[in-house]
């Protein structure tokens, strides 16, 4: 849980859900703007090593992943004609 507490992406989530519970109330909130601020107050707490960037286990991210029959593999309806 410690390691959650100091993740980027646990606190985004949890602000996320503070501007939709506060719009279902009726406060007007402009969600570009609050999405803006939120993204680089993150950036300034990430840079100043207070929260981490979240990484992904496997090394990779979804930009290093082929794409959908890119990688000669198959999956397609005519294969093996």
């Amino acid at each position: 849980m410690k390691e959650k507490l100091k993740s980027a992406s646990f606190w985004l989530t949890v602000s996320g859900g503070i501007i939709l519970l506060l719009q279902a109330v009726g406060i007007k909130i402009d969600a570009p703007a609050a999405d803006e601020a939120l993204t680089m107050i993150s950036g300034a707490l990430i840079v100043a090593g207070i929260l981490k960037k979240d990484v992904k286990k496997g090394g990779g991210n979804a930009a290093d992943s082929p794409i959908d029959g890119a990688d000669g593999g198959g999956g397609g309806e005519n294969d093996g004609l």
